[in-house]
């Protein structure tokens, strides 16, 4: 704190720059998303989803919505945050560690990367909210 006083009369742009930054790491950071609020949203979709006719939905939406409802009633639903944004993931399911005699390998970054089903950023989830980008227009109608 000596320091940066020392410097705000010395270079105050520095000082500002150096704030203006600081605060907006913490907004980030305030605005991240949990795994209650992805549950929250899943359901909430889920529910605009069902108001809408089967044949007028759209199938991306209904097959990313599906997928979310599917791997959390399995509890394979895993959540971790990274301070400035958040990943919602598919756990390995026990019984796959099971089969090489409860020893787990440790998976490559190109099978993490597969396993992403959500990033969440600044009270958003990213992927949903792509999936759920006309919802209620079946792209095969229009083909």
């Amino acid at each position: 704190a000596v320091v940066s006083t020392q410097s705000t009369g010395s270079n105050p742009v520095k000082s500002v720059l150096l704030t203006s930054l600081a605060s907006a790491l913490g907004y980030v950071s305030y605005k991240n998303p949990s795994d209650q609020h992805y549950h929250h949203n899943s359901l909430h979709n889920h529910h605009r989803l069902s108001l809408v006719h089967r044949r007028v939905r759209s199938k991306s939406s209904q097959q990313y919505i599906d997928t979310a409802q599917r791997l959390k009633s399995l509890n394979l639903l895993g959540y971790r945050s990274f301070g400035l944004f958040s990943v919602v993931y598919e756990r390995y399911n026990d019984s796959e560690c099971k089969e090489y005699g409860r020893v787990f390998f440790s998976p490559r970054w190109v099978e993490y990367l597969d396993r992403v089903v959500d990033v969440g950023f600044m009270g958003r989830w990213l992927k949903m909210e792509e999936a759920m980008i006309d919802y209620d227009v079946n792209e095969e109608e229009w083909t």
